[in-house]
């Protein structure tokens, strides 16, 4: 199974990539397996999987997006959400590594703020909404914004899973 997942990721990260550079609406459904297999995946590896599951679904983002960037012509508004989405993993990586916490679960506010993502940068790279407009750079703000909260709220859980750790290390360790 783990080869299965890991093969379907790269082999639809490859074909995002080249849907992207034909600006083809088939991107859609490529994204829509790919959240697919991702949600069966969790389900079944296990947390022992995560962080090869991340590594994946970021590998899947970032080609993604800088696949993106280097063919549109229009880059403005959608930077916003794409940079919005690095700093966010930049940090969440940063706090992750250092607390050694990959355990901290997805919640309704992750999984939709990256399914609204996901949809919505398809349905830009793939053609189907125009790359600039008042109203898609208002979507692209906002859409930044939800992306910071979500990784805002996410740091927390992380030092909160942290602190409940060295908690339980201490009082085994007195106990």
């Amino acid at each position: 199974m783990f080869y299965f997942f890991i093969s379907s990721k790269i082999i639809l990260t490859i074909a995002a990539s080249y849907l992207i550079s034909q600006t083809s609406p088939w991107l859609v459904p490529i994204f829509l397996l790919f959240i697919a297999i991702d949600l069966i995946d969790s389900k079944v590896m296990g947390s022992d999987y995560r962080p090869y599951d991340s590594f994946f679904d970021r590998t899947f983002a970032y080609v993604c997006f800088f696949t993106f960037l280097i063919i549109s012509p229009a880059v403005y508004p959608a930077i916003i959400y794409i940079a919005s989405f690095a700093v966010r993993d930049f940090f969440l990586a940063g706090l992750i590594q250092n607390t050694k916490n990959y355990s901290a679960r997805s919640n309704f506010l992750d999984r939709g703020t990256m399914l609204i993502t996901a949809i919505f940068f398809s349905l830009q790279a793939g053609g189907i909404v125009p790359l600039d407009s008042p109203n898609v750079s208002l979507f692209c703000f906002l859409l930044a914004g939800l992306i910071l909260c979500q990784g805002i709220d996410k740091a927390q859980r992380v030092k909160r899973v942290d602190r409940a750790n060295r908690v339980d290390r201490v009082k085994k360790a007195l106990g």
